[in-house]
């Protein structure tokens, strides 16, 4: 189902244009990058990118739909992050087998 959702930025904020692949997962086009598009995984309570760089839409559905059957992604990011905490190796395996990786950075 595609919606529009807020995703942080470092201006504060964006809508986008994404698919609700799992309650509390949406996969987006990245902005900023419209000569070689690629996709990213957001975490739709807090708006923060949880992966970044598929190739393709279907490589990032892909992984959001694996990583929808570790955990409630409907859980604040906080509540995500103490209960992931021991689950980090897990994702960077899905994430890189789909050729994407896990977004670092938070918006200040």
């Amino acid at each position: 189902m595609k919606t529009t959702i807020m995703i942080a930025t470092m201006a504060g904020g964006a809508e986008v244009e994404a698919k609700i692949v799992t309650p509390g997962l949406a996969v987006h086009q990245e902005r900023g990058n419209e000569i070689s598009p690629t996709w990213a995984i957001t975490h739709i309570g807090s708006g923060l990118q949880v992966a970044t760089g598929a190739k393709t839409e279907a490589g990032a559905l892909s992984a959001a739909l694996a990583m929808g059957k570790l955990t409630d992604w409907t859980m604040t990011d906080d509540a995500l992050i103490a209960h992931m905490k021991g689950r980090r190796r897990e994702v960077i395996e899905i994430l890189e087998s789909r050729g994407m990786r896990l977004s670092t950075e938070r918006p200040s």
